[in-house]
Parts: C-alpha cells; sequence; structure tokens
C-alpha cells in the first residue's frame, strides 16, 4: 500500500492524487503499477480539476493497460482511493484480480463495493498510520 501511496504523488490530476499497484497473489512480485493522470501525448493541463471536465485516467485503469500479457494466476490490487463504479468493472474484467486492499474510502462507492463483492473479489481495508511523503519537482 505504501508504494501505491508513492505512485499517487506522481498524479497529474487537480482534483485528485490515486496511486495503484497490482501485485502477485503472493505480494512478491509487482506486476503493474499507476496513477490518475492525462493520457501518453495530452497535455497536462488538460486535467482541469472537475469531473464532468477531467479528461484524465484513474489510476486503476493505467495499471491494469499496463498489465502485460501473460500474467497468470491470482492477483492483488492495491489503490489508495476505493475504485468508482468503472474502474471496478475494469478491476473484475481484468479476471485474475481476486482482492481488493485499499487505504481510503470513496464517497460514492456502494455501488463498486457490490459489483465486486458479487464477482468474489475480496475487499480488504488497510490502515497507514503517520504516512508522510514529500515530493518536490524541478518542474516549473
Amino acid at each position: 500500500m505504501v508504494t501505491a501511496a508513492l505512485w499517487s504523488h506522481r498524479s497529474l490530476c487537480r482534483r485528485a492524487s490515486v496511486g495503484c499497484v497490482i501485485t502477485s497473489y503472493d505480494d512478491r512480485q509487482i506486476h503493474s503499477f499507476g496513477y490518475n493522470g492525462p493520457a501518453k501525448h495530452i497535455e497536462h493541463h488538460n486535467c482541469r480539476g472537475t469531473p464532468s471536465m477531467c479528461q484524465c485516467l484513474h489510476a486503476e485503469e493505467n495499471a491494469i493497460i499496463r498489465l502485460r500479457n501473460g500474467c497468470l494466476g491470482s492477483m492483488n490490487i492495491y489503490t489508495t482511493t476505493f475504485p468508482c463504479y468503472m474502474c471496478a468493472q475494469r478491476i473484475i474484467q481484468a479476471e485474475t484480480i481476486t482482492r481488493l486492499f485499499y487505504w481510503m474510502n470513496y464517497r460514492r462507492e456502494s455501488e463498486s463495493r457490490k459489483i465486486l463483492h458479487d464477482a468474489d473479489i475480496d475487499i480488504v481495508p488497510i490502515e497507514i498510520a503517520n504516512f508522510t511523503f514529500s515530493y518536490e519537482s524541478n518542474e516549473e
């Protein structure tokens, strides 16, 4: 979960900083990671910070897109914020993700929680006490 939290600081979205890591079921290998931000080759200033205008991909989407073919077996997904409904569907569609670990709640998670439960994905809350991370960018 700390690795997902670190990736969240790479987020380019003005509305939310979310990180995500997909691991093997035994957590020995990281298969993929993601954070929210615009797609490749889209200017970063296109993130307008409002839900109706936000053009950012979600952290879970980016991690699932980066997931290599050939990653077999059950996998875990760690996300700093409980997935939205669309990302919950993508997690289910990935087919190999069987456990979801999350750090913070999402304001509209009840529908996401239901479909993940119906798909037999274990949902595990994680508490990280006193975690702080500072990132200073040299970009202006």
